[in-house]
């Protein structure tokens, strides 16, 4: 199954184009999840939804089994990038300065800590719950 793309050569490249290294992580993840052609993990989701909910007599198959949404793909894979990103520059003489609220990570100025963003600031929760159900639907 994931002979084609058993490797993600641009996680962790700081020259990558980022749209690239979420579509080379597309590829790896889709075929880890049997659908190897997805460009899209929405799409892929919805696939592997159909085919497990439409097969009869089996149980309707746990939300945690499938893939997550685009969205949520696209922040993780952002901030699996500079975590990686960080490891390969970690024996540099002269590391890149890397800001990571530039990739997901948002920065609590009270606490000091990092925390990864889940919700993009310009939409509601309510906008993102209904986001999240269209895809269903519109595909």
């Amino acid at each position: 199954m994931l002979e084609e793309c058993n490797y993600i050569r641009l996680l962790g490249n700081m020259t990558a184009c980022m749209k690239e290294v979420v579509k080379e992580s597309t590829k790896f993840v889709s075929a880890y999840f049997g659908k190897p052609d997805t460009e899209e993990i929405s799409i892929g989701r919805q696939t592997l939804w159909a085919a497990r909910v439409g097969k009869s007599g089996k149980a309707m198959p746990s939300l945690t089994s499938l893939p997550q949404t685009t969205e949520a793909f696209y922040e993780n894979v952002e901030r699996i990038h500079i975590q990686a990103c960080i490891c390969k520059q970690a024996f540099d003489a002269d590391p890149q300065d890397l800001n990571p609220c530039d990739y997901s990570w948002r920065n609590d100025d009270a606490s000091n800590i990092l925390s990864p963003v889940s919700i993009k600031c310009s939409l509601s929760y309510t906008q993102l719950a209904l986001t999240d159900k269209m895809w269903v639907y519109k595909r």
